[in-house]
């Protein structure tokens, strides 16, 4: 784990030990929106393609469950298991920069796509 995160006054961190398990819950959260055959469109901009992926995870009630594979509560390992319990505590949060925070974290998910591939699970074609 890395970067701490502290949001409605509990402590999060970054999930930096990435398992098979955890590609798969992202795998098929994705597949569940629809955005693991989603290309972009012809002259659209990184930024435009990550609200567009944004907009898409939203309407598909995956993004806070896809921001909860990327941060787990500070002390743990991420799990399968665990990762509903996440989801539900980031929902929660209410507080004005807490919020601002999880919006960003929420933004910053659609571009992690975009930048990283990960749509195509271990570098697959």
């Amino acid at each position: 784990m890395s970067e701490k995160i502290t949001l409605d006054g509990r402590s999060f961190e970054l999930v930096t030990h990435k398992t098979i398990e955890r590609e798969l819950y992202v795998a098929s959260l994705a597949r569940r929106a629809g955005i693991d055959a989603m290309p972009p469109d012809p002259g659209e901009t990184r930024d435009q393609f990550s609200w567009r992926l944004y907009f898409r995870m939203l309407e598909q009630g995956v993004l806070l469950p896809l921001l909860a594979s990327q941060i787990t509560p500070a002390g743990t390992e991420w799990s399968v298991e665990e990762a509903p319990a996440t989801t539900r505590l980031l929902g929660k949060v209410f507080q004005g920069a807490d919020r601002r925070r999880v919006q960003s974290l929420l933004a910053l998910v659609a571009a992690e796509f975009v930048e990283t591939g990960v749509l195509r699970p271990w570098g697959a074609p």
